[in-house]
């Protein structure tokens, strides 16, 4: 419940009091597990980075190394899309940004680019990667411009379809966009 309202309203727009009464608990109740609204806030983003992450892990995992590039990138973007889609606002409050407090953080945060970094940098040194892309740099920007996309896909009134947003951010990913010419 607090999720939710801290997703909806931003931390600085909800308080202890609200999210109590929301959770139909006392604010004892509240304080005896959370110091405060700003905890509640820290432990959602970091269970729903650990949410998107184990999905993540759990598809790459399930690909194996057998399957190509493609068909990788393919499964990790349908399983980002596939947990935001299914856990809107947590993935809101970790990747957007709230719509009341310039503190509570960006697009990105706490997902790390260090896998895609290291795959990228893979592809580079096999020739399969254009040399003059930084692969740190790459892997942060699409993590970035991928949590971006997909809360404003979650949030918009008029949203191409999932497999359009698939699609497009699969064709976007370093790994395909970038592949040497020629």
């Amino acid at each position: 419940m607090g999720t939710r309202l801290i997703a909806e309203r931003g931390v600085d727009g909800v308080n202890s009091n609200v999210i109590a009464r929301a959770a139909r608990v006392g604010v004892g109740t509240f304080y005896g597990h959370f110091a405060d609204k700003h905890a509640l806030h820290r432990a959602a983003v970091a269970a729903a980075v650990d949410g998107l992450q184990s999905a993540l892990a759990s598809r790459a995992a399930s690909s194996g190394a057998q399957a190509s590039v493609d068909e990788q990138v393919r499964g990790l973007v349908e399983a980002a899309v596939g947990w935001a889609q299914s856990h809107p606002e947590p993935f809101r409050l970790a990747f957007g940004r709230s719509p009341r407090s310039s503190a509570s953080g960006g697009p990105g945060l706490g997902l790390s680019s260090h896998g895609i970094e290291v795959r990228l940098a893979a592809l580079q040194r096999a020739g399969r990667l254009d040399a003059g892309v930084d692969p740190g740099l790459a892997a942060r920007a699409f993590i970035s411009m991928q949590t971006s996309v997909i809360v404003w896909w979650l949030e918009a009134s008029e949203r191409p379809p999932r497999e359009k947003l698939v699609e497009t951010l699969v064709r976007l990913h370093p790994a395909i966009a970038c592949r040497p010419i020629g």
